[in-house]
């Protein structure tokens, strides 16, 4: 009697469960919904069938379409973005070992280029592979070499390394032969084969050759006396008209001519100058004689 009166009021499935029988598999959450003379199973709508509570109430109550306001968002703000599927990095853990704050501050080229300018040391960039050209401007303020490869400025160079090779010199001879009364003369020179400093004068005092550079030189004079039995031949290198500084002295050769060379290595000082003196002491003059680059030559030339 009780099941027939309870399937009258709430239906035949209501009443089985109302006299102890479960819903049927996959309704056992569902609400009952209806009237007193429909009930059935069924998923109700949270603002008509639960009292108090409306669609938004929901926590988990989530769609794309709904996910536009504040308030149905969990974050409290609508935050935009740009579709993840569509980015090829979604996530930081695909980049190994960069975590959200490893990222650097942007740099402008401007702001980089003079932060690299006032940081980064040139030795500490790529060792170079080809020429690096300078556009004709200056390295300056180089320190002083130690190691074998290392670059040397040019005082260094000046205070420390033997300078040279040196230029300046003078070669002179005589285009004819020259008469030398018995006893001593200084030779004459009218022609040059080479003069680098203004050494020599061709008409003026022409028997010198004059320091115009400071330094070393190494002095060189060869003469050839015609041919006399008598008597003995002397060639003499004199500085500033009265200091031997080198001498030749031979006997006369009893069957031909004299040929005679005297050299030495001076010191000399701008404007001291050296001339070639010859010495004959037979009974009549001698000549000596004009041979193309053999004799008279005279000749000094700066070694230090």
């Amino acid at each position: 009697m009780r099941k027939l009166l309870l399937r009258l009021l709430f239906g035949a499935r209501l009443a089985e469960y109302l006299s102890g029988y479960r819903p049927p598999a996959g309704e056992h959450t569902s609400l009952i919904v209806g009237n007193p003379t429909g009930w059935t199973w069924g998923k109700g709508d949270h603002g008509e069938e639960l009292e108090g509570l409306d669609d938004d109430d929901h926590p988990h109550y989530h769609n794309d379409a709904r996910h536009d306001l504040p308030a149905r968002h969990p974050l409290g703000t609508v935050v935009p973005h740009d579709d993840l599927a569509a980015l090829a990095e979604k996530s930081h853990t695909s980049l190994a070992d960069i975590n959200p704050g490893d990222h650097h501050d942007k740099y402008t080229a401007a702001e980089a280029e003079t932060t690299v300018k006032a940081n980064v040391e040139v030795g500490d960039l790529k060792t170079p592979t080809k020429a690096l050209p300078m556009g004709s401007q200056e390295i300056t303020d180089l320190a002083e070499p130690t190691a074998s490869a290392g670059a040397a400025t040019k005082g260094y160079v000046d205070d420390n390394l033997p300078a040279g090779p040196y230029t300046e010199g003078a070669h002179i001879y005589h285009n004819v032969g020259q008469t030398v009364a018995v006893g001593a003369t200084f030779l004459a020179f009218n022609s040059e084969r080479y003069d680098t400093d203004s050494i020599h004068d061709n008409s003026t005092n022409n028997s010198r050759l004059t320091c115009k550079t400071a330094g070393k030189y190494i002095v060189i004079a060869q003469v050839t006396f015609a041919m006399d039995p008598e008597g003995v031949r002397y060639c003499h290198l004199v500085r500033n008209g009265n200091t031997l500084v080198a001498s030749a002295v031979f006997d006369p050769d009893r069957t031909g001519t004299m040929r005679m060379q005297c050299f030495t290595i001076l010191d000399l000082a701008i404007d001291d100058y050296v001339q070639c003196q010859v010495f004959q002491s037979s009974s009549a003059v001698l000549d000596v004689l004009s041979s193309a680059e053999c004799t008279p030559e005279f000749s000094m030339q700066r070694i230090g």
